[in-house]
């Protein structure tokens, strides 16, 4: 059978079902008395990524501090159980905002843990990273974006945002780019190689 007997045989309506863990929180846990499990769920590719870019700064770079505010908003759109938006939990707890109460509730280590776990949910864990290095080598796209990132701290969304044909125009140019580095690089090896 091939690959689209395949995917014509499964439901479409199972593939937006977002999958979903629970995360035992240890110290609420342990404040408690009694195991205190949150629920959270896989967040679409489009938003992860809107939130993980919120930790580069206007000249692209990585801002280390910006990491707290992206986990914990990754965490606020990821926990499923408790409701972060209940009202009820919001007075409570003296909250204005979903995040306020997500940062209340969790610790540093509990907001980047769950964080993680979405990720994972989300395609986004250790066999993803891995599966993505060696599409760097194997695939133009990939390749296309990495370097765009490396070299002109584009971001993926900045390369995936463009239209096909404007996508189509970067690797050309990119590739004549490498070509020309190429060539400088073994004309000066030359130089070098004839003195």
């Amino acid at each position: 059978m091939n690959i689209v007997d395949l995917l014509l045989k499964l439901d479409c309506g199972t593939l937006t079902i977002a999958p979903t863990k629970k995360v035992r929180i240890k110290r609420l846990s342990e404040m408690a008395g009694e195991d205190v499990y949150f629920t959270v769920k896989a967040i679409p590719g489009r938003r992860f990524t809107e939130l993980s870019e919120s930790i580069y700064g206007d000249d692209g770079e990585v801002e280390v501090g910006k990491a707290y505010d992206a986990n914990l908003m990754i965490d606020v759109e990821g926990i499923v159980e408790p409701d972060l938006r209940n009202a009820d939990l919001l007075k409570h707890y003296g909250c204005v905002t979903p995040k306020d109460l997500a940062e209340k509730l969790l610790n540093g280590g509990e907001i980047t843990k769950i964080s993680s776990v979405i990720a994972d949910l989300s395609g986004y864990g250790k066999d993803k990273e891995n599966e993505i290095k060696k599409l760097i080598y194997t695939d133009n796209e990939v390749n296309t974006a990495y370097l765009l990132f490396r070299d002109k701290n584009w971001t993926p969304s900045d390369y995936y945002g463009l239209p096909e044909g404007e996508r189509r125009i970067v690797r050309v140019f990119l590739q004549q780019e490498m070509k020309e580095r190429k060539d400088e690089q073994d004309r000066i090896r030359r130089m070098t190689n004839g003195k």
